[in-house]
């Protein structure tokens, strides 16, 4: 993004961009639930609608501010060229984007206005508030002579006021269930729900409900008063009674996490999912805070290589599991998930629904990535003959890029160039991706033990059972990973 734009200052663009308020809480951030729907049919645009191959993708979908158009940014250029309107805004993002610049452009004003107005749609979910730092030019001035009591230049602190992390006790062979509690506990998404008291658990026994259990180890976790490990006893309890997962053996943490997302799924799903029994899991019908969160949708393209018809499925998913390769010391996550989207030829088993012809080719693509995504890193093998643990190194990063694995770059690699200036790092900011916890296992297949690295604000923190200690962060990039927990640093409002 662009500096300060000249054209903003123009009488002209004032006019214009008097609508800019009315844009930002009816269409970008509409706290009113009935506004919602009006959105919804500002999602697509309508010139990639009629292209089959570019259906369904939603990337940077702008409007016009000076008439009722809107497109994707792509579409939307040459009206604003032709129709000589100088200024558009991002329905996704509400940011600026001037014809003249060529680029998305800064005003401190509007700024402020977007965050009252994203500030105001957070409140009415019950997610804190979000601050960012719009100074002025005096600011900036008095900032660059400014010295801290050194010498040198006054830095930003940040500020850790949740207190230390608290350790769970390990009831016998229990590392697998304190390790995904840890996990999820350390969610900035789920802690800002559970802490604001949005669950109403209708269940009777209310003991009998992993929300009411979530809910009490969050409220138990972020009391600034208690300085005791946690003991997730009557959690343990509801999963050995509503579960397979019973008994004091050892137990696989995906297992568990699975397990526990199903549950929560169970116990938290919206009214009109809970009198239909079809939409156990349904993304599109289910508004429970599991989905909202860790629901994403995998779009799964079939090729004919004889008549090219393409059949397509979305599937939802809370998870994705990656294949380690045979024979490979060191791979990195990011090619695990090339590994995972790329195109694989089915065998004859698979005949083509048009022409019932052999010869297709399978493809996944992400239609939609949740707000945290789960990639489980297959290290376990299990089979007739053999029971062993994949030992092979994978790489990972605090930062994640996942639009190299979506739909949307797919059919439109072009959005996502860097070349193209500040809309193709939107377009990529859309699918950024921070690391906030990674789950390892130690040890062998039989006797093997379960910690987890978990982030609290600005610090790392090794979780083992009840040993808690801060670790650097290339002490946890080195760990021998098998989940890997992500969360979306933009965070998409429906």
């Amino acid at each position: 993004m662009t500096s300060k734009c000249v054209h903003l200052t123009e009488g002209r663009a004032k006019k214009e961009l008097s609508k800019y308020e009315a844009l930002l809480s009816h269409l970008v951030f509409p706290s009113d639930p009935s506004r919602t729907f009006k959105k919804r049919a500002f999602q697509s645009c309508r010139d990639c609608d009629g292209e089959s191959d570019l259906r369904d993708c939603r990337v940077m979908i702008s409007a016009c501010l000076e008439c009722p158009t809107y497109y994707c940014l792509t579409h939307l250029l040459p009206h604003l060229r032709d129709a000589k309107h100088p200024f558009a805004m991002s329905l996704e993002t509400g940011y600026i984007y001037c014809l003249r610049c060529g680029d998305f452009v800064y005003d401190r004003l509007l700024e402020g206005m977007r965050m009252d107005s994203l500030n105001k749609l957070r409140g009415t979910l019950g997610l804190s508030v979000v601050s960012s730092w719009n100074p002025s030019d005096e600011d900036l001035v008095r900032l660059a002579r400014s010295k801290s009591m050194d010498g040198g230049a006054i830095r930003a602190r940040s500020v850790n006021y949740t207190g230390p992390v608290r350790g769970m006790v390990n009831m016998g062979n229990t590392c697998f269930m304190n390790c995904i509690l840890q996990s999820l506990l350390h969610s900035p998404s789920l802690r800002d729900f559970f802490l604001s008291h949005h669950h109403r658990c209708n269940m009777t026994p209310p003991n009998s409900c992993l929300v009411c259990e979530m809910q009490n180890a969050f409220q138990f976790f972020y009391n600034g008063t208690n300085r005791y490990s946690f003991v997730p006893s009557t959690m343990l309890h509801t999963v050995w009674t509503r579960s397979s997962l019973t008994g004091y053996s050892q137990h696989d943490a995906h297992e568990f996490f699975i397990t526990a997302m199903e549950m929560l799924h169970k116990d938290s799903r919206s009214d009109d999912a809970a009198k239909n029994a079809s939409l156990i899991h349904s993304s599109r019908d289910c508004k429970c805070i599991v989905d909202q969160l860790f629901t994403g949708e995998l779009q799964s393209d079939l090729r004919c290589f004889h008549c090219g018809n393409v059949s397509t499925k979305v599937d939802p998913c809370w998870d994705i599991s990656l294949n380690l390769p045979q024979g490979e010391r060191e791979l990195s996550l990011e090619r695990c998930l090339e590994g995972y989207v790329c195109s694989e030829v089915l065998d004859s088993s698979f005949p083509c629904s048009n022409c019932r012809s052999e010869g297709l080719c399978k493809q996944l693509s992400f239609l939609k990535t949740p707000v945290i995504c789960v990639f489980h890193l297959k290290r376990f093998e299990h089979d007739t003959h053999l029971r062993k643990k994949m030992t092979t190194r994978v790489t990972f990063a605090e930062k994640l890029d996942m639009s190299p694995y979506t739909t949307s770059y797919r059919n439109q690699p072009h959005l996502f160039d860097y070349s193209r200036g500040s809309t193709a790092h939107i377009n990529r900011r859309s699918y950024e991706y921070t690391l906030f916890a990674v789950v390892q296992h130690e040890g062998s297949l039989d006797s093997g033990h379960y910690t987890a690295f978990v982030r609290s604000y600005n610090t790392w923190y090794l979780c083992d059972d009840e040993r808690i200690r801060a670790v650097p962060i290339e002490k946890v990039l080195a760990a021998e990973a098998y989940i890997l927990f992500y969360h979306s640093t933009h965070i998409k409002f429906k």
